[in-house]
C-alpha cells in the first residue's frame, strides 16, 4: 500500500510540471500496472486526485500482470503482426490512442490561443441544453488528434537538409484543435438523450457514445461535462474483415555490381525454357536436307 501511495504522488507531481504531447503517458501506464499489482483498496478513491485530463482512462486486463516490477518492464506482447515492444509500451500506446480520439468537450468551453494551447476564454461559456448537445456539431475532441504517420500530437523536430535548410517533413499534418466531431468518419458516434421522457422535472443528460472506441462515452448538460472510458483497450473494426499480414519480402543477394552498371550480376525471375520447335538431330553426310 505504502508503495502505491508513493507511486501516485510521484504521478501527481509528474503531471504538474509543463509536459505535451504523447509522452504524458509513459509513467501514467507505470501507475495503472502497479496499482493493478499491489491492488490496493481505495484504488478508486486515489485515482480522483490525478489530473482530469487523463482521468477517465482505463485498462482493462484479463490477467494479473506478474508479481514483478521488472517482469512489467520486460513482459512481451504475443501476437501478430509482432508488436516491438513490452506490454506497458502497449498499453502506453493504447492510452494516448484512445485519449486522443474520444476525450470530448461541448464546443464554446475552451478557445486556442495563438500558440495554439487551449484556454479558457474571458467571457464564460453559454450554457448548453440537452437537445443542443444532441447534435454532432455541438460537441469538440479536447485533445489534439495523433498523427497517422509519427504517431505525435506535437511537430516533429526541424529537419534540415545538407545545405542546412529546413526542410518539412513528409506527412506531418494535424487537424485542427477543438475539431467538431461531426467532421469525423460518418458513424464514429452516436448521441443520446437520457433519461428519454418528456417530463419536466426530470433532468435531461446528452451522452456521446463512440463507436470507435467501444467504452468511451462523455456526457455533458449545462455547463458541466464528463468523459469516462470503460472497456478492453480495442478499436471497433466494423466492416473490415480479418487479413492475415502477408510475409515480408524476401531478401535478395543479387544486385551488387560496380558502379554505373546495373545490369551485372542482377536476378531475374527464373522463366520456362522455350520448347524446341526445330529438329536438333543433324542431318547425315551425303544426304540432302
Amino acid at each position: 500500500m505504502a508503495s502505491a501511495n508513493l507511486t501516485l504522488d510521484e504521478a501527481k507531481a509528474y503531471l504538474k510540471e509543463e509536459r505535451g504531447g504523447v509522452n504524458l503517458y509513459d509513467h501514467l501506464s507505470e501507475v495503472l500496472l502497479k496499482l493493478l499489482i499491489d491492488r490496493p483498496i481505495d484504488a478508486t478513491t486515489m485515482f480522483e486526485h490525478l489530473s482530469c485530463t487523463v482521468r477517465q482512462e482505463r485498462y482493462y486486463r484479463t490477467e494479473s500482470p506478474n508479481n514483478s516490477e521488472a517482469a512489467a518492464d520486460t513482459e512481451a506482447v504475443h501476437g501478430h503482426p509482432p508488436f516491438p515492444g513490452t506490454e506497458k509500451n502497449f498499453i502506453r500506446a493504447q492510452i494516448a490512442r484512445i485519449n486522443a480520439g474520444t476525450v470530448l468537450c461541448p464546443a464554446g468551453f475552451f478557445t486556442v490561443s495563438e500558440e495554439g494551447e487551449l484556454e479558457v476564454p474571458e467571457e464564460a461559456p453559454e450554457p448548453k441544453t440537452a437537445a443542443e448537445l444532441g447534435d454532432l456539431s455541438n460537441w469538440v475532441h479536447y485533445t489534439k488528434e495523433l498523427n497517422e504517420k509519427y504517431g505525435r500530437s506535437t511537430p516533429m523536430p526541424p529537419n534540415t537538409n545538407d545545405d542546412g535548410e529546413e526542410v518539412p517533413w513528409e506527412g506531418e499534418e494535424f487537424a485542427e484543435p477543438l475539431r467538431a466531431i461531426s467532421e469525423d468518419k460518418p458513424g464514429s458516434w452516436r448521441v443520446d438523450r437520457l433519461p428519454s421522457t418528456t417530463s419536466a422535472a426530470v433532468g435531461e443528460l446528452a451522452i456521446a457514445r463512440s463507436l470507435t472506441w467501444p467504452g468511451a462515452v462523455s456526457i455533458g448538460v449545462g455547463k458541466k461535462f464528463l468523459n469516462v472510458y470503460v472497456g478492453y483497450g480495442l478499436k471497433a473494426k466494423f466492416g473490415m474483415d480479418y487479413q492475415i499480414q502477408l510475409p515480408r519480402k524476401l531478401a535478395t543477394d543479387f544486385g551488387i555490381a560496380p558502379e554505373g552498371d546495373t545490369n551485372i550480376l542482377k536476378f531475374t525471375n527464373l522463366v520456362e525454357q522455350a520448347d524446341v520447335l526445330v529438329d536438333p538431330t543433324p542431318p547425315e553426310e551425303g544426304t540432302e536436307e
